[in-house]
């Protein structure tokens, strides 16, 4: 692996960055894939911002539904065999809860999806359903 001009990132055998530093005694590892250095900074510089927010406020960092379900497609996906169907969902559900944190996601923040999929796309309840338990899997990780 190589060595990058940033502490904590190195470059694999393809060219993907990789995150791996401890901050704070948490340990912070991220596979990122063929990002730009200066990408790969400013993700290694939010985790680590997130770490000290929640070592000084004694709180749990922020986590975007958008965030829940790419590190769940990424870690839990693979062992299912529906996975190109969790994936599609997500694609539904993001216009709608993406930049929601997790906390934030209910029935009322949820009502446009609802909606949307009922009346322009006119699919039944159970299909709708079939999307809210995706956020209910990404809600328990």
């Amino acid at each position: 692996m190589g060595r990058t001009r940033t502490s904590g990132i190195t470059t694999d055998q393809c060219g993907g960055r990789i995150i791996k530093k401890e901050v704070l005694g948490k340990t912070i590892y991220r596979r990122l894939g063929a990002v730009t250095q200066e990408v790969a900074e400013q993700i290694l510089a939010r985790e680590v911002e997130r770490i000290r927010l929640a070592r000084e406020k004694g709180s749990r960092p922020r986590v975007t539904f958008r965030e829940a379900s790419v590190k769940y497609l990424k870690d839990e996906a693979p062992k299912l065999a529906s996975c190109d169907d969790l994936a599609w969902h997500v694609e539904l559900l993001d216009p709608f809860i993406g930049d929601l944190a997790l906390e934030e996601v209910h029935d009322e923040t949820l009502r446009p999806f609802k909606e949307s999929r009922l009346k322009r796309d006119g699919v039944g309840m159970t299909t709708v359903n079939r999307s809210l338990e995706v956020v209910c899997a990404f809600r328990r990780t």
